[in-house]
């Protein structure tokens, strides 16, 4: 799996951003629907038991803004004009760099849903999340095409080769991916 150049990578935000189009009030009713599916497929609880949680590429809703009891950090290149205020509302911290390029404490979890076809290492990216995550939690889209918004494509064969093979596969989630989807639960070493 290669990275892309930095240009490319810019490019695909800028065009992922122009997709992103829901009001606050119907983005924020959209993914609490979504995300209720994808905790129950992760057996996921809202309430996080004090938990250092970092979420990677949310774009304007992360899932940790519908949970409680949490540290958490959210990493986000592409911030929409409300989401610091959102972080800022839910006590979660907000970093705009890319996962790449920031330092970070090792902390409980790391989040990664939906995030894995927008980034410019997937190696290193996920090399990065096991060395920051205790636990990585993950659901993420397979066997879609690339396109000027997606620069990367993922098989099965690619998490189970980072994941192992506890990996499990769902149809797509209807109002969040496109394909369909593998999902789990990594301890890290």
């Amino acid at each position: 799996m290669s990275a892309i150049t930095r240009e490319r990578w810019s490019e695909a935000q800028l065009a992922e951003r122009a997709l992103h189009t829901f009001t606050y009030e119907r983005g924020r009713d959209h993914y609490d629907q979504s995300y209720a599916k994808m905790f129950a497929y992760l057996q996921m609880d809202r309430n996080q038991g004090g938990k250092s949680i970092l979420e990677v590429g949310p774009a304007d809703f992360p899932a940790l803004a519908y949970c409680t009891n949490f540290k958490g950090v959210v990493i986000e290149p592409m911030p929409s004009d409300y989401l610091p205020t959102l972080c800022r509302f839910c006590g979660i911290e907000l970093l705009t760099q890319p996962l790449e390029d920031v330092q970070l404490p090792r902390m409980d979890e790391v989040w990664i849903f939906n995030v894995m076809q927008h980034v410019i290492d997937p190696e290193a990216f996920i090399d990065k999340c096991k060395s920051i995550g205790r636990l990585i939690r993950y659901f993420e889209p397979v066997d879609c095409a690339t396109c000027e918004y997606h620069p990367h494509s993922f098989t099965q064969a690619d998490f189970e080769r980072w994941f192992g093979s506890t990996n499990r596969y769902t149809d797509r989630l209807e109002g969040f991916f496109d394909g369909d989807c593998v999902y789990g639960s990594f301890r890290c070493a």
